[in-house]
């Protein structure tokens, strides 16, 4: 879909205004990697066979007027709202320069490395190099570590610095261990238990599967998904379903085409967007069926099952590391071919800031958000406990970014004909305040949004397994799952079907999410626009009227929010 045009006068005038703060991605000048990891135990000093995978980010170029077209772009009342930029137009105006990119392959081949990868945005650098090139370069130490459940890793024991031949163009550094620190964000229904917030499950389809797990229908029906709505003018039949639009899935596995059709067909679901494109990162994951297959699985039914009309993208990582990530979102955001990037994973926010993987990831979600790109990510489903058992305890990375949307979670309850009755909160959805990142303006002067950092999550859908998804794998009902594994692509279905419903993307979601909440709150002059969960708490934060730090907003009507949003 072609964007509007970000003038040349706009552009010039903005380049020219030194207005907006430098990303401060570097917390303490020069260090790249913090401190170690404690709960490793040290095996032996990494020698040459130990081979380290780095990936290199570069600043980019007018950081305070990148930083403030963002805000300009998010605004409602602004002239440059929703002027995304393509690709090319970040590469001429903000992209790292071509002989800044090539200086810095060229500095570190001569330290010795290898260079894996170069991208066309010109924003990461992939480097291999034995553990002592990259102990003598870094001034760190990179050790053997075994990490319980994942084995023979490595780390780094010492902080590692960056070089002064770096300092001018790097940003930061990521890699110097290849920790497991992330996992998906999925739970299953307890099969034992009676269905008790499911009281209609015996119903079958089109709300429910045989495993009494909510199908597409459920979803769609509830929160008033736009395919539920005729085009007009278009032949009968034809609705909002994503076409047009495209939504992209990140997660370290693969999944069973057979899985994804049988699926569908069971509940009559026909998909009208093209085959999934599969694109492999870093050589992407081991052609098997693994434990990452249950979330790839659980992403694309939800999107293609509540959205039948959008390309999908499965960006197939070859596992869940730092470099990984990072590399399948600048991929991302190079290519710019997706609307919506799902993510249905996380980690401690806290121990992975030592990485400084909040802040890059955040960092490359800012490039993409200028193309009108969403990102969007679970909070989890330990409650307030991500980090620790602490109260409250830390919150989860990515979500915890100020340009990912943080999708946390809900019990969803609704009549047998898949009409909505209520929403609580969900005792696992993750929650809180960051501890790396300011209160944004996006959320500043909302009513239940706690000073001192950005506040998770932005909005919440159903999560609860016991009021969860139908899941179809290897040739078998296994569900009802949930977790905010199922909120987050149920969120970017949703919003592909909105931007269809725009025909434009509405890549300043934050501001356009907020700005409608605080015009109209939960009702519009359509009807409701958002539906308030109440009650249980999460550990630490309850679910409140308003805002609040287990549910958001809550969960979208997508139907008449998209009439209003801008």
């Amino acid at each position: 879909m072609k964007r509007p045009f970000l003038s040349t006068v706009f552009m010039a005038a903005l380049l020219a205004a030194a207005c907006g703060t430098a990303f401060a991605g570097i917390a303490v000048p020069n260090v790249m990697a913090g401190t170690p990891r404690a709960a490793m135990r040290h095996v032996s000093v990494a020698t040459t066979t130990t081979e380290v995978r780095l990936a290199v980010v570069l600043k980019y170029r007018n950081q305070a007027q990148l930083d403030a077209l963002r805000t300009s772009q998010s605004d409602p009342a602004s002239p440059l709202y929703a002027h995304w930029l393509s690709a090319e137009q970040f590469l001429e105006n903000f992209a790292p320069s071509a002989s800044d990119y090539a200086a810095t392959v060229a500095t570190l081949q001569g330290a010795g490395f290898q260079i894996g990868q170069t991208y066309p945005n010109r924003t990461v650098i992939d480097v291999l190099g034995p553990a002592p090139v990259v102990d003598r370069y870094f001034q760190t130490q990179i050790a053997n570590v075994q990490q319980p459940g994942s084995g023979l890793r490595y780390a780094n024991v010492r902080p590692a610095f960056l070089p002064p031949a770096l300092a001018r163009t790097v940003e930061g550094v990521i890699g110097f261990d290849n920790l497991r620190e992330f996992q998906t964000d999925h739970v299953f229904a307890d099969r034992s238990a009676p269905p008790l917030n499911r009281p209609y499950a015996k119903l079958g389809p089109p709300l429910f599967g045989p495993d009494e797990g909510f199908g597409p229908y459920g979803f769609v029906s509830a929160y008033d998904f736009p395919v539920q709505h005729q085009i007009p003018g278009a032949p009968a039949g034809t609705t909002y379903d994503g076409t047009g639009h495209a939504v992209g899935v990140v997660i370290d596995s693969d999944y069973l085409d057979s899985d994804l059709a049988g699926f569908l067909k069971y509940f009559n679901v026909t998909r009208t967007g093209p085959p999934t494109s599969r694109v492999l990162i870093d050589g992407g994951p081991k052609p098997v069926i693994n434990g990452d297959t249950i979330e790839t699985t659980l992403d694309v039914e939800t999107v293609t099952g509540t959205a039948p009309g959008i390309k999908l993208y499965v960006y197939e990582p070859d596992e869940l590391s730092y470099v990984a990530i990072i590399d399948t979102y600048n991929h991302a955001a190079s290519d710019d071919k997706v609307d919506v990037v799902n993510s249905s994973f996380g980690g401690c926010e806290t121990q992975t800031a030592p990485s400084f993987f909040p802040q890059l990831s955040d960092y490359i979600a800012e490039q993409a958000a200028t193309e009108g790109m969403v990102f969007s990510a679970s909070t989890g489903d330990g409650g307030t406990n991500a980090c620790s058992s602490a109260t409250p305890g830390g919150v989860s990375t990515p979500a915890s970014g100020r340009h990912f949307v943080a999708a946390g979670g809900t019990t969803l309850f609704e009549t047998g004909a898949g009409k909505y009755i209520t929403e609580w909160g969900w005792a696992g959805s993750g929650g809180g305040v960051s501890a790396i990142f300011a209160l944004p303006k996006y959320q500043s002067g909302v009513k239940n949004v706690l000073p001192g950092g950005r506040n998770l999550p932005d909005v919440g859908f159903d999560s609860d397994p016991d009021s969860g998804a139908s899941y179809y794998l290897e040739g078998s009902w296994q569900g009802p799952i949930g977790g905010t594994s199922l909120a987050s692509p149920l969120f970017c279905a949703m919003l592909a079907e909105v931007e269809q419903v725009k025909a434009k993307r509405i890549g300043g979601i934050h501001g356009a999410l907020y700005g409608v909440f605080r015009e109209y709150g939960y009702t519009g002059p359509n009807g409701k626009l958002f539906n308030d969960a109440v009650s249980v708490s999460n550990g630490y934060y309850t679910a409140i009227p308003g805002y609040d730090q287990v549910t958001g907003i809550g969960s979208i009507d997508g139907w008449n929010f998209a009439q209003l949003v801008k």
